[in-house]
Order: structure tokens, then sequence, then C-alpha cells
């Protein structure tokens, strides 16, 4: 396993929407079902992002999406999400081209994931009624 971090923040887009792209986007939205429900509104505040990284399968397994405040507000797999880097389908050769990745220890990743699944898991367990779990990839 490969374990990094790196800064990023695509949700901010310049300019308007048309017409057109924001009924196509609000029709999709409404019809089709969702890959991280509980996280979906969340994503445009993420500045980093911490990814567990399989390199004998070449994809990410784990990942955590912290905010300005270095607090937790996505992760996956969790429950009914799916994650926002686990499709992406990039080889680590594409996360160090693209994004200025640094790698950190298994333990760091672990201390991320384990707050994680103490704070999400709690706001999560109170809508739902159940608790989440990391270990259903």
């Amino acid at each position: 396993m490969i374990y990094f971090k790196f800064l990023f923040n695509n949700m901010k887009k310049e300019g308007k929407s048309s017409f057109i792209e924001r009924v196509v986007c609000f029709l999709l939205y409404h019809i089709l079902p969702k890959a991280n429900p509980d996280f979906d509104n969340r994503y445009k505040d993420v500045i980093t992002w911490y990814i567990e990284y399989d390199d004998a399968i070449c994809c990410p397994r784990r990942e955590v999406g912290v905010d300005l405040n270095n607090t937790a507000i996505v992760m996956a797999p969790y429950n009914k999400n799916y994650g926002y880097w686990l499709d992406a389908n990039m080889t680590i050769e594409d996360y160090t081209n693209q994004f200025n990745i640094v790698y950190i220890s298994k333990k760091d990743f672990e201390e991320i994931w384990d707050k994680s699944m103490e704070s999400l898991g709690k706001s999560g367990q109170e809508k739902r009624g159940k608790t989440g779990s990391g270990d259903n990839l």
C-alpha cells in the first residue's frame, strides 16, 4: 500500500453555467442514483485529500477529504458512499504527475481514517441509526 495526500479543490467553477447546463444538471441530479448520498454536498469544501493506494492492483482503496479547518468532511468507502477517487482509474503515476502529492505513513493515514470514523460515523449513525464501516471494500 502507498499512502499520500494532496491539495485539491476542483469544485470552484469560474463563470456561470448556461441555462441548458443548469437544466441538464438538475435532471441528472434528480434521476441518477447518487454515488455518495451523504457527502455530495461537501466535496466542494474539500481542500486536502488523503489516499490509501493499493499498488498491487493499481487503484485507491480508501479516501478521506478534509476542509480548511483540517476537519474530515468526507470519507469512503462508507455505508452507501462509494467515494470520489475510488473509481477515478488513476495510477500512482497519474496522481504524481497531476498533483503535488506528499507521501505519508500508514500510521498517519490510519489516524485520519480513525478520526473520520469517529466524527463522520457518529453523524451518520445519528442520521441513519446504524454504524459505518471502512471494511466494505
